[in-house]
């Protein structure tokens, strides 16, 4: 593993304007660099027993999941949450997935990661 560059950092957040699936992205990994995640999340503050999905966007456009969490109104699910090490490639994004929320839910998707240099000595 090459040197820290810097921080990977998401924050977003969504009121849900109908019943359609939102589907949260992080920002690309740039070219020479990867990306390690440490905790992603996603979440729905306003309504349990949702369908959760984390995981990664290749470079191609496809959804590989990682980790997914099915609520139920017994278990009061509000999330789903990975900490740990994933690692993203360059070109690879996190993304983060709600599926059908009720009207005016908030949603939120979080991911704190390094970016690294995939260079040998650590050059940005």
């Amino acid at each position: 593993m090459g040197k820290l560059v810097g921080n990977y950092r998401v924050n977003q957040k969504l009121t849900a304007p109908g019943t359609d699936t939102i589907t949260f992205t992080g920002y690309e990994v740039p070219r020479g660099k990867i990306a390690i995640m440490t905790y992603m999340d996603v979440t729905d503050y306003t309504t349990n027993a949702k369908k959760f999905i984390l995981g990664i966007r290749d470079a191609s456009g496809n959804d590989q999941y990682a980790q997914t969490e099915q609520g139920t109104a017994q278990n009061q699910h509000f999330g789903c949450t990975i900490e740990g090490q994933l690692i993203l490639l360059p070109g690879e994004r996190p993304i983060g997935i709600v599926e059908s929320p009720t009207a005016s839910d908030v949603c939120y998707f979080t991911v704190h990661g390094g970016l690294y240099s995939m260079e040998e000595g650590g050059a940005a």
